[in-house]
């Protein structure tokens, strides 16, 4: 097969007709080139061509009447016979294909990152002024004249870089830190005890570094720095802490548990109560020293015509009783309740390590589960 043959396409056909050398013989003498000859049986043979030979075949098959069946077609010639079918779809692709390449030559959207006091509308706005709008070829967008633009006319903008990503202008923006003018300059402190992680310093001088463990109120950063004659200048101290911060849950068991029983005496009180005045009804006041109470009260009239009620106060004596329960049948319950608090203190932080330790002091035991996290500490 012949590099041409290859890329536009053959055409395998199937012929019924008599005298198969006679035909092939007027193919050879009008210079129709054919390969493959394959003879099925006595009238029925199959040849090969390509798509510049195939229509002066068909013209001299149909002189010798013989029936001409297809039954393979290769090449750009099989994609010709496809669409030449099809011919709403062939236009509905070239179409698309069409609107396709159209549309990869404007821009269709503005992104803008790391605003928060800039309004992006606001910034839009501005660039429409300057004919840089959606829908505006991307040969006339400038990257360096939109950061430019960004940077001029807003004062809040500190770093500015603006990229052409696909259809889309791409406008991602640091702002400058603005800060409330203080009376006194303070130090920054950590707020939790804590490793540092990561360092970042905005203004001040760094009193800390990367794997320093600190407490609450250890100064981080001092809210100074050097000038030239190495003279303290005063500034206020800012900058961006994290460390890894462990976060508790703590739970105390005592094997030895105190319980109350009631020893069968009881004492009770009453007192009147007329528009909000208490009157005492009786005199025997509570005099156990641990005790259970049961109050109840009722309306002296059932027609609540007048607001009198009747307070009756029960005192039911009780007597310390010491049980013994041993830890490890327990165990699992309190280390559980650890768990729980630690994680409910730890709330939408990321957890990376959890590890629990139990020590105790005779019969007293301290469960404490540790989380580890990685948060802000300034």
């Amino acid at each position: 097969m012949s590099l041409l043959d290859f890329l536009f396409g053959t055409i395998s056909l199937c012929i019924n007709g008599m005298n198969v050398e006679k035909f092939i013989l007027i193919l050879s003498k009008n210079k129709i080139y054919v390969t493959n000859i394959k003879r099925i049986n006595y009238n029925h043979f199959e040849l090969k061509t390509n798509c510049f030979y195939y229509k002066k075949l068909l013209e001299q098959a149909s002189k010798l009447c013989y029936n001409i069946s297809v039954i393979k077609t290769t090449g750009l010639y099989s994609f010709y016979c496809f669409f030449k079918k099809r011919l709403a779809l062939f236009a509905m692709l070239v179409v698309g294909v069409s609107l396709f390449a159209i549309n990869t030559l404007f821009m269709w959207k503005i992104e803008v990152n790391g605003n928060s006091q800039i309004a992006t509308s606001k910034l839009t706005t501005m660039l429409n002024k300057h004919d840089i709008y959606i829908g505006c070829a991307k040969s006339k967008i400038n990257t360096t004249q939109v950061e430019q633009l960004v940077y001029s006319n807003f004062n809040q903008v500190g770093l500015v870089s603006a990229v052409m990503y696909g259809n889309t202008l791409v406008i991602n923006i640091q702002e400058k830190l603005y800060v409330k003018e203080l009376e006194t300059f303070e130090p920054l402190v950590a707020t939790k005890n804590g490793v540092i992680k990561d360092v970042v310093l905005i203004s001040g001088t760094l009193n800390c570094k990367a794997g320093d463990i600190v407490k609450k109120g250890d100064i981080l950063v001092y809210p100074y720095v050097y000038d030239a004659n190495n003279m303290e200048k005063p500034i206020i101290a800012l900058a961006q802490i994290t460390a890894y911060v462990d976060v508790e849950g703590r739970v105390e068991y005592n094997e030895y548990q105190t319980t109350y029983q009631k020893t069968g005496k009881s004492k009770t009180h009453r007192a009147l109560n007329i528009f909000g005045l208490k009157i005492n009804l009786t005199k025997n006041h509570n005099t156990y020293k641990n005790y259970d109470t049961k109050t109840a009260s009722y309306y002296v009239f059932n027609n609540n015509l007048l607001p009198i009620k009747i307070t009756k106060t029960t005192y039911y004596q009780t007597k310390p009783q010491q049980t013994f329960v041993e830890f490890e049948k327990v165990k699992q319950f309190h280390i559980d309740k650890s768990k729980q608090l630690a994680y409910e203190s730890v709330g939408k932080l990321e957890v990376l390590q959890e590890n629990t330790v139990i020590s105790n002091n005779e019969n007293m035991y301290y469960i404490i589960t540790y989380l580890k996290t990685l948060q802000s500490i300034v």
